[in-house]
């Protein structure tokens, strides 16, 4: 999945691709920190929040022109509170 990522993103300019592993509670996550250089000079980064669940895998996103440390931990946070509901 992270290949195919990287290479989606990398055709919209992307690059700087950072692969990484959490623990949520008893979860293994993985994240995919990655950025670009926009025209204005501001550079866009991102994080890829990316749950496995049996078959299913979700992905996460926040973006932010803002630098990394100023905004992660509010990002951790509200993938820390992702959910996950069985579907009926």
């Amino acid at each position: 999945h992270l290949a195919a990522v990287e290479e989606n993103m990398g055709k919209r300019g992307f690059g700087n691709f950072v692969p990484g592993q959490m623990t949520f509670g008893s979860r293994q996550v993985t994240t995919l920190d990655f950025s670009r250089t926009n025209p204005d000079g501001t550079t866009w980064h991102t994080r890829q929040y990316i749950f496995v669940d049996g078959g299913l895998m979700y992905t996460l996103g926040f973006g932010s022109n803002a630098p990394p440390g100023a905004v992660s931990a509010q990002q951790e946070s509200m993938a820390r509170s992702f959910m996950f509901e069985p579907s009926t």
